[in-house]
């Protein structure tokens, strides 16, 4: 399957889906363009709000999630929700 994959992916190589240039992985991001993501490193380990940047040694979660019931125990977003990571969810949802 693998042969065929690369078969595939030779004749009909992958865009990124911002720049438009050709991307060397099976991503649909090149490689600058996932490096100018900003990543959600330090966030809340409940709902993935980012938090500021400190030494924090214990799980982080935000004051908003301490004081309210939630009926899910984590979120997982490895992105600050920006510009671009909007324009991915939104082409993902409706252009497939």
């Amino acid at each position: 399957m693998s042969i065929l994959a690369n078969i595939v992916d030779f004749l009909i190589p992958r865009h990124c889906l911002f720049c438009l240039q050709k991307t060397q992985t099976a991503m649909d991001l090149c490689q600058q363009c996932t490096d100018a993501l900003k990543q959600n490193k330090v966030c809340c380990q409940r709902c993935a709000t980012p938090m500021e940047d400190g030494d924090y040694s214990e799980a982080l979660i935000c004051g908003h999630c301490l004081s309210h019931t939630y009926y899910y125990d984590k979120v997982y977003a490895p992105f600050v929700y920006s510009e671009a990571i909007s324009y991915i969810i939104k082409n993902l949802k409706y252009h497939q």
